[in-house]
């Protein structure tokens, strides 16, 4: 098995979101920009294409729950946070994409 290209700045950094949040607040969906920027301090904020990407790639997962009816009969959704995979995880450690998952 080659190794993978290296990651981008980007790529990276939704890596390092998925895995260790926001100030260590997780990620959900809704926290996520349309567009890649910058914050107060030149850091890379990831935007959605950015996030779908991981996704679709198997680094990143984003778990979507059934809506749940309280007691009340009101219907509640939880809110998904971003995970980081194994597959993830490895490829944050060495900086690097992994081969797609059906050639590992």
């Amino acid at each position: 098995m080659s190794a993978g290209r290296k990651l981008t700045e980007t790529e990276l950094r939704v890596l390092e979101l998925a895995s260790f949040g926001q100030g260590r607040k997780p990620v959900s969906d809704d926290d996520i920009p349309a567009r890649n920027g910058e914050d107060l301090w030149g850091d890379v904020i990831p935007g959605r294409r950015a996030w779908n990407a991981m996704v679709a790639a198997g680094l990143v997962y984003l778990p979507i729950e059934d809506p749940i009816t309280l007691d009340d009969g009101s219907p509640f959704t939880f809110t998904a946070f971003y995970e980081l995979t194994d597959r993830g995880e490895a490829a944050r450690r060495s900086g690097t994409m992994p081969p797609a998952a059906d050639q590992d």
